[in-house]
């Protein structure tokens, strides 16, 4: 499966701001989605297959149909950057999914990407594969990451580096994101962007 446009989507914003809840809310459309639930989120467990066993990943990515597959193996917890690549490599083999990195921030750097996710974000697409990224702080995201994605949920921060950051790729709508109120997001894309209640579609 090959889609049209790639799907890349960012989520911002600070612990308990609503950003994991928005990106579920969204990803859930989804038939096939692999979550990497780096701080073993009990949120991102429900309804999916939990998964810490290499070989099983392997196993269910090859599977056809529905999935939903929450993985937390081979150390992602701590960080590792081989966890994270070993099922960003199994998500390209398959193919026709989400996959939802989740504290993205914690496998790359703003200046650099890990080689498999790299690839996902510059060509996904042609694999059928979407990403849903996470982070808290947005300098701290790759760069890549951010001047490819195609939508951004952004939610309050009065952080001055932050807003600096934002007005560069949101222009004018950056100077109301340190009023927005609980659980509201700027909702940006390439066609505009509006002010919502989280979660949304």
């Amino acid at each position: 499966m090959r889609l049209k446009a790639a799907d890349i989507r960012v989520f911002l914003g600070k612990s308990g701001s609503g950003k994991s809840t928005l990106a579920r809310f969204q990803a859930r459309r989804f038939r096939r989605q692999m979550i990497f639930n780096p701080n073993l989120e009990p949120d991102w467990e429900k309804g999916a297959i939990v998964c810490a066993d290499p070989a099983y990943l392997v196993q269910l990515c090859r599977r056809d149909g529905p999935l939903r597959v929450c993985w937390q193996g081979m150390g992602l917890a701590e960080g590792n950057e081989e966890a994270f690549e070993f099922a960003n490599r199994c998500a390209l083999a398959a193919g026709d999914m989400v996959l939802i990195w989740d504290e993205v921030d914690r496998f790359s750097t703003a200046a650099r990407m890990p080689t498999h996710a790299k690839r996902i974000v510059n060509a996904g697409r042609h694999a059928g594969l979407r990403v849903f990224a996470c982070s808290r702080r947005p300098y701290m995201m790759n760069r890549e990451l951010t001047a490819l994605a195609t939508r951004m949920a952004i939610f309050r921060t009065t952080e001055p580096r932050d807003l600096k950051y934002f007005a560069e790729y949101v222009g004018a709508a950056a100077e109301g994101i340190p009023d927005l109120a609980a659980y509201h997001a700027l909702d940006w894309s390439e066609h505009g962007s509006a002010v919502k209640k989280s979660p949304f579609l």
